[in-house]
């Protein structure tokens, strides 16, 4: 069964080996626009942590006066 599905796979590539350069290139694109829009998401996460950061110390400073 195993030696099938080797086979199988070693077909797929050969024939779809004119096919790899362009799938390369836009997995790679697909990778650069998802670490992209994961860096942003990290730094909006951040920039909310900071903010309820700052507004629970500015309301626990006004429940001590």
């Amino acid at each position: 069964m195993l030696t099938w599905l080797l086979i199988i796979i070693c077909v797929i590539l050969i024939f779809s080996a004119d096919k790899l350069p362009a799938l390369k290139s836009d997995l790679k694109e697909l990778a650069d626009k998802g670490l992209e829009a994961a860096k942003k998401g990290k730094e909006k996460a951040e920039a909310k942590l900071n903010e309820v950061k700052k507004n629970k110390e500015n309301k626990s400073k006004k429940d001590e006066d």
